[in-house]
């Protein structure tokens, strides 16, 4: 990506992240940034889950969602992680070089498909 300003907040957080096949795997749901003693800070990752945006509404309902996901086998409180390096672009999305099917991102997708809509009449 070419040096340009990105106000993280505005241009990144709950944008769709959408993977190198163009397929959507979520949304930013954290921006990871390291800040290092005599440094700038710097952009680390981005994650995105349930759990990650269960922690920014707050202690308890974080606490209550990875519960759940852990119970339900969703995504065993796991968090998909991206690397700030591979972010292609910022637009309306953001353009990951990565594929969503090797990462968490694709886990409640899967298991909906598995455990609900396979049981469905007529889903075969």
């Amino acid at each position: 990506m070419k040096d340009q300003q990105i106000h993280l907040v505005r241009d990144v957080l709950d944008h769709q992240m959408i993977d190198k096949k163009d397929d959507p795997m979520g949304r930013v749901d954290g921006i990871v940034i390291a800040v290092e003693e005599g440094e700038r800070p710097r952009v680390v990752e981005l994650q995105g889950g349930i759990v990650v945006l269960g922690n920014r509404l707050g202690e308890r309902i974080g606490r209550w969602i990875r519960l759940a996901a852990m119970k339900w086998g969703l995504v065993r409180g796991e968090r998909t992680r991206v690397a700030w390096k591979e972010v292609r672009w910022i637009e309306i999305e953001v353009k990951v070089d990565v594929e969503g099917n090797q990462t968490p991102a694709l886990e409640w997708e899967h298991w909906l498909g598995e455990k609900v809509i396979a049981k469905l009449p007529r889903s075969k």
